[in-house]
């Protein structure tokens, strides 16, 4: 649990700097409005790679530890079959470096042209994503090199758990925010491409803020069942 801890602290500042590195990046200012849109486009069809693989069935694992431990368990040794597979884990891990990378491009020309509520949202979010996927990704290749299995048990024992375990107390943080920040993130995105196709700003807004309070919703419940709240 210390290396992991180490590791993600010192992922932390790596993965700052190059997210919000200078925006005066030749790269980044030589790129053309029509190169943006492509890079964007890679950048969202990669995002629904990601959410497909790992991301939505990684929430619904953790969803599922709010009936109990048990069937988040049963869960995971069936998802882990899909994310771990030895093909589809060097992909995941490509598509998670390509969406660090051009999300930082895509991050920096934002950061100069003007923003809505919904365009800085998605931006701080997508921020927050970079180095959460950095540090968590980071954190679970030091916890097998190590030989640890980071699973439910390892979260919730009775005499280690999340809530009794002082050095454990930032997880709720990181397993609270996490969701919360993709989901915000894809719901801004979302908002983005509907108004692309002329649909009516006020129906668009509506949709955006539905998906971000079915984040906090969701986040929540894990956040409960990591806690030791459950069904059954």
């Amino acid at each position: 649990d210390r290396d992991v801890t180490g590791v993600q602290t010192c992922a932390l500042p790596i993965s700052t700097a190059a997210l919000l590195g200078p925006t005066s990046s030749p790269i980044v200012a030589a790129m053309t409005p029509s190169a943006h849109r492509r890079l964007g486009l890679a950048h969202g069809v990669s995002a629904c790679a990601i959410l497909l693989l790992f991301v939505g069935p990684h929430i619904v694992n953790h969803v599922a530890g709010f009936w109990n431990g048990p069937v988040h368990v049963a869960v995971m040794s069936v998802v882990r079959h899909v994310y771990r597979n030895e093909f589809v884990q060097p992909v995941l891990l490509a598509l998670i470096g390509f969406q660090i990378l051009s999300g930082a491009a895509l991050v920096r020309r934002r950061m100069r042209m003007p923003s809505d509520l919904f365009g800085t949202v998605q931006t701080m979010c997508g921020v927050y994503i970079g180095i959460y996927f950095l540090a968590h990704m980071t954190a679970v290749f030091a916890a097998r090199y190590a030989d640890v299995d980071t699973n439910w048990v390892w979260l919730t024992r009775p005499n280690d758990s999340l809530l009794v375990s002082l050095t454990k107390l930032r997880l709720i943080a990181h397993y609270w925010a996490g969701p919360i920040a993709i989901i915000a993130h894809v719901a801004c995105g979302l908002r983005w491409i509907l108004l692309q196709r002329d649909l009516p700003p006020a129906t668009v807004n509506r949709v955006a803020w539905t998906l971000m309070t079915v984040g906090v919703l969701t986040s929540s419940i894990i956040l409960l069942a990591l806690l030791n709240v459950h069904i059954a």
